[in-house]
């Protein structure tokens, strides 16, 4: 019998000890994504916010004509890059000869998971994920069927730079300013294209935010305004340089 016992009571404790091995396994596992998602929320948090300063400092060149500005951002694990080129497109008719402007600008990206990102396109800021992405921060535009007002934020770079895992200088500089249509003429129409990765999200700003009509193809969104009563097109180009 105490034999019986013994081998029972050896048993339980087997039994008891696996139990508590099981529980500070699944503990650990669940603290360890805990803290890698806050980990991420944080970093995803503190990247919103350094591309907010981004969009700010851009809006000091093409709105106060500042001559430069500089954003320090701390990538981390983050990279910071150029993007693909986009394409950026006006055309204004005053019923005798339209007149077309076009720019290829180059976006910049911060990469801060392999799958989040945050894109700086023609004044607005973008949150790219797996799943879709959204615009966080609308461009300078103020559209409806009465108004244009559309300053063209031509971001442009002569390298292909990256960097990652330090703090870097995000640089743009104005290299001209100029404006393409204003309201000494009277205008028919006005077209606005973007061609761009983000086409989508770029049309549902312009037809859910502007309540203009739009169409889609080949990445690209087009939106028509006719007979405005104000126009005012202007064009900002800006040089992007990363300094480490």
């Amino acid at each position: 019998m105490p034999r019986e016992r013994a081998v029972s009571e050896i048993i339980g404790y087997v039994v008891v000890f696996s139990l508590v091995l099981l529980s500070i396994s699944v503990v650990s596992f669940t603290g360890l994504g805990i803290l890698e998602e806050s980990r991420d929320n944080e970093q995803a948090a503190n990247a919103e916010r350094a591309f907010d300063v981004v969009a700010d400092n851009m809006a000091s060149v093409y709105e106060q004509n500042s001559p430069s500005r500089a954003t320090e951002i701390d990538l981390g694990e983050s990279e910071l890059f150029y993007a693909d080129p986009i394409r950026i497109r006006v055309t204004v008719d005053d019923g005798v000869v339209p007149r077309t402007h076009e720019y290829t600008a180059r976006p910049v990206e911060l990469q801060i998971s392999d799958q989040t990102s945050l894109v700086y396109e023609g004044g607005a800021v973008f949150r790219q994920q797996a799943n879709g992405g959204l615009m966080i921060r609308d461009p300078p535009f103020l559209l409806s069927e009465q108004r244009v007002h559309f300053p063209i934020i031509h971001t442009v770079s002569d390298g292909s730079e990256s960097s990652s895992g330090t703090t870097v200088l995000l640089r743009g500089k104005s290299t001209r300013r100029e404006v393409l249509a204003d309201t000494q003429r009277e205008y028919e129409e006005v077209t606005i294209e973007i061609t761009s990765p983000r086409y989508e999200i770029w049309e549902r700003y312009f037809v859910e935010e502007r309540g203009l009509d739009c169409t889609t193809a080949d990445q690209t969104v087009s939106c028509t305004i006719d007979d405005p009563e104000t126009v005012f097109v202007t064009h900002q180009r800006i040089e992007l340089s990363i300094i480490r």
